[in-house]
This record gives C-alpha cells, structure tokens and sequence, in this order.
C-alpha cells in the first residue's frame, strides 16, 4: 500500500499542532487501524514559510481545495513541522527525512535509492 497521509499526519497536525493529547491519538489509532503502520515513511521537511508558500501557490490552481490548515497562523504550522520532525527522531528506522528544497529530480531519485535498499 502507499499513501500520501497516515496517522502522522493526524499526530502532528490534531496533537502537535492542535495540542491533543497524543496519546489518546495514538489509542484511536492503534484502536481503528489495528497498529498497521507504514514501513517506511519519507518526511520532505521545508521551512514553515516556505510550505505555505507552495501550499497557497497550488491552491491558486485548485480553487476547490479545501484551505482551513493553510489559514491557520505561522505558530501552528511550527508546531506541525516540530511535530512531524520529533516523530522521526522517535523512528529513526521508519521515518527518513528529506531536505524538500531540493529540486523534485534530486529528491525522486533520494527516494527510489532509500526504496531500493529497502526493498
């Protein structure tokens, strides 16, 4: 299976940013998906100001994107990009980081190569 979103995504932006206690998260999802976790989990870490500002630029294109995360203040998204971050230092052996201001051909072939060990 592959997906673009996961119960990390719920840890960061409902408990990190929202301030959710995480483990009653991390009990609803152990509850929901049955502890099916990815095994292995690419985290392309930007800066704050630099997430939205390709959020906002592809959301122009899209119009019909939903926008509630992308109107939330700078200290939010700090708290998310923290909290995906602190995540991956909890699972070094699941989740990898990626300097996502490399260029999309650089960070395609960081992935295949991290897949290719993997696999």
């Amino acid at each position: 299976m592959l997906c673009d979103r996961f119960a990390d995504a719920t840890l960061a932006y409902q408990g990190y940013g929202r301030g959710l206690d995480l483990a009653w998260i991390e009990k609803i999802h152990a509850r929901t998906v049955e502890n099916v976790m990815p095994d292995l989990t690419f985290l392309l870490d930007v800066l704050v100001e630099e997430g939205l500002r390709r959020a906002l630029k592809r959301m122009e294109k899209h119009t019909d994107k939903e926008d509630r995360f992308e109107r939330e203040a700078l200290d939010f998204h700090r708290r998310v990009r923290d909290g995906y971050l602190a995540l991956a230092r909890r699972e070094p052996q699941r989740i990898i980081i990626l300097d996502g201001m490399k260029d999309e051909e650089t960070i395609h072939h960081e992935i295949v190569s991290h897949l290719s060990s993997k696999l």
